[in-house]
């Protein structure tokens, strides 16, 4: 068994777009505004989708995806600069240092820096 995609719902189409393409970094691999879904290339072969669904956006439960950054700290200057939330998670140990960031409708995601 293997990941095969994972999907966010989304209320602000803009936002969010704006926010994974933009600010994240992710490569937008292909899109349909009409129907409502985006595909992002996350560097793992494992596609990131944003699904236009506003009565599911944000709410509590939904997944967490967390993103390897080799240089977290320019990643987080970048986000706070746009007005992103983040907050340490707490998860930093001898190995990796872990950050809790949140899209434009609430969804939590992690950026992770491994400790060379």
């Amino acid at each position: 068994m293997r990941i095969n995609s994972m999907w966010y719902p989304i209320a602000q189409w803009l936002a969010a777009k704006r926010f994974y393409g933009e600010l994240l970094g992710l490569t937008q691999t292909h899109c349909s505004d009409e129907m409502g879904w985006a595909a992002y290339d996350t560097g793992t072969g494992v596609p990131l989708f944003l699904v236009r669904k506003p009565n599911r956006a944000g709410v509590p439960g939904g997944a967490v995806v967390t993103f390897e950054c080799e240089n977290v700290d320019e990643v987080i200057a970048r986000l706070k600069q746009a007005g992103v939330k983040v907050e340490s998670s707490g998860a930093e140990g001898d190995s990796v240092r872990t950050f809790s960031i949140y899209d434009p409708d609430g969804n939590l995601l992690e950026l992770s820096d491994p400790v060379k």
